[in-house]
């Protein structure tokens, strides 16, 4: 019984040992003016390309398309009770579309307006828009999730009636 007591003992001052110099070395007390494995320290946001936080504005056109996609499926399966995952799984996929179109600049629509007043004017609008489809595309889920075919339906054509609105108000042409 004294031989495992002595063991663990061991064991523990072992471990607390090897802890504590894995301890020092992930928390930085390393010699001044040495950087862990070589690397040398960068300035904040000075990131190498394809690193965390170097990401590019994001496309609208391509998260609107996103939401187009998503819709158009909704559109053909919402009366299958069979597709209810999927059609949560599409909603979820045009919510991220307007979120990610809400962090996008509508670039093609604010270069055609010359007046400075009128283009911060219209950039309320796109994302005002955004936060309604939004609000609109949560109803939806909701609808999908209580098996509320027929408000679901109503919601789809009050997002598609929004999104020919906002189209037509900034200019944007449906091809």
């Amino acid at each position: 019984m004294r031989s495992n007591a002595s063991r663990l003992l061991a064991l523990g001052v072992i471990g607390a040992v090897v802890g504590f110099g894995g301890l020092t070395s992930a928390s930085g007390l390393q010699p001044p003016g040495r950087e862990p494995r070589g690397e040398q320290p960068r300035e904040r946001g000075n990131r190498p390309p394809g690193q965390p936080g170097d990401r590019q504005a994001p496309n609208v056109e391509g998260a609107m398309k996103v939401i187009d996609r998503s819709m158009k499926n909704l559109k053909a399966q919402l009366d299958d009770p069979s597709m209810k995952q999927d059609n949560l799984r599409q909603v979820g996929e045009a919510q991220r579309g307007a979120v990610t179109s809400k962090l996008a600049r509508p670039g093609k629509q604010l270069d055609k307006v010359k007046n400075d007043a009128e283009r911060a004017k219209m950039e309320v609008q796109f994302r005002r828009g955004l936060i309604d489809l939004t609000r609109k595309l949560l109803d939806l889920e909701q609808a999908i999730l209580d098996d509320k075919t027929d408000d679901a339906k109503r919601l789809m054509a009050e997002i598609v009636k929004m999104r020919d609105e906002a189209h037509k108000a900034m200019g944007v042409d449906d091809e």
